[in-house]
């Protein structure tokens, strides 16, 4: 887990990410064959996967299947941790 509270809650996601230790090491390639999920609004990364805007194959309508439910889960659990309402 990487937690960063410097922000305030207005910051988007993606600008605490890209001014994070956890970036620079997954640039670097410290954690190797391990991934991030994330949202569109950070770009397709080796380690940070995305959903594809336009699928065009059923393989890749079903990764998209498969990425909306795991980052649903993820949300509900983070939403969870802040003490919103799941």
């Amino acid at each position: 887990m990487n937690v960063i509270t410097r922000w305030p809650g207005s910051t988007h996601d993606a600008t605490i990410f890209n001014n994070s230790t956890l970036k620079a090491e997954c640039e670097s390639g410290l954690y190797e064959n391990r991934w991030l999920i994330g949202d569109s609004a950070y770009p397709c990364k080796p380690y940070l996967l995305t959903s594809l805007l336009h699928p065009t194959s059923q393989s890749q309508q079903h990764y998209n299947e498969a990425h909306v439910r795991i980052r649903n889960t993820i949300e509900r659990c983070l939403g969870f941790g802040k003490g919103d309402s799941p």
